[in-house]
């Protein structure tokens, strides 16, 4: 019998990045950029049959991104974070969160998976990608915008999406959360280029407060309420993405998120996004100069 329960897992057949395991075999759910929908699981030849459909543990590209203990207890000591009391394992229950970009093919899109001081999987983000517009039929600011746009899904450990991210750059960043419904949840947007860098917090044409770099190196920042209140840190481990001589290079980010408190909603749910906000505003390589360089053949 499987030792997996039932849950969504990658696409063994690659067709998908997303299928659904029902405890005992694949199903025809199937989702990617954070949309759900059917296609069954054609047969298989004997060669591949045992792989594509059998325990997804047994399938050779299902991959696991948790880290090990050794790596966690690392990547805290080096932002100098200790929990703050013990979590539920959930994405809204943990004071301390860890952000931890993946190496991913440039087609691909980039991939986060969000972890909790104990090392479970809370939640995942991935690149939506889409397929390019028509130099022929769009006009020069719709290819503008659309190069210049990150889209980024944002799941639950079962795959089930949550939220989503629409980050656009041009001279300052602004990254739009909406809900999986499509409703907006609020802004995260960039407010000044020189100095110490600051995101503005905002719902509902409402300040929430705001994210605060602690100086131009931009590895560390507070996240303040409305009142000016600090309620938590984000850590930035490592440098940010730096554009390569034929294209971007492949990097991993990690970032550690740290609440005093427990914020409430949506400023929560801005305050978890936080650290991918950063990194796709401050990450060279990412929305224009990355989108351009990067070929996209869509799913």
């Amino acid at each position: 019998m499987s030792e997996h329960p039932a849950g969504w897992y990658p696409d063994p057949i690659r067709r998908h990045q997303h299928r659904y395991w029902d405890g005992r075999s694949w199903t025809e759910h199937v989702g990617s950029n954070g949309a759900t929908s059917t296609d069954p699981m054609p047969p298989q030849p004997p060669a591949t049959a045992h792989a594509a459909q059998g325990d997804p543990a047994r399938s050779a590209v299902v991959e696991d991104d948790r880290l090990q203990e050794a790596q966690i207890q690392g990547i805290l000591a080096e932002a100098g974070v200790q929990p703050v009391g013990a979590g539920g394992g959930t994405l809204f229950d943990e004071p301390v969160l860890i952000v931890y970009q993946w190496v991913t093919d440039l087609a691909e899109g980039f991939r986060y998976s969000i972890l909790s001081p104990a090392g479970t999987v809370v939640g995942r983000c991935h690149e939506m990608l889409v397929d390019k517009l028509d130099p022929a039929e769009a006009s020069f600011g719709e290819l503008m915008n659309d190069a210049n746009t990150d889209r980024i899904a944002l799941v639950d450990p079962s795959g089930a999406p949550w939220a989503r991210l629409a980050h656009k750059k041009v001279w300052k960043s602004k990254v739009t959360m909406t809900d999986a419904a499509g409703r907006e949840i609020g802004v995260l947007q960039q407010e000044n280029v020189l100095g110490k860098v600051r995101l503005g917090l905002e719902a509902g044409g409402q300040d929430l407060g705001e994210i605060i770099s602690d100086n131009t190196q931009l590895l560390g920042f507070t996240i303040t309420d409305v009142t000016k209140n600090p309620i938590g840190r984000v850590i930035k481990l490592g440098r940010y993405a730096q554009p390569g001589v034929l294209g971007p290079r492949k990097v991993v980010g990690c970032y550690v998120l740290r609440l005093e408190s427990r914020p409430a909603q949506p400023m929560h749910s801005l305050v978890v996004a936080a650290p991918l906000a950063i990194d796709l505003a401050f990450s060279v390589t990412q929305a224009g100069q990355r989108s351009l360089g990067r070929t996209i053949t869509g799913h």
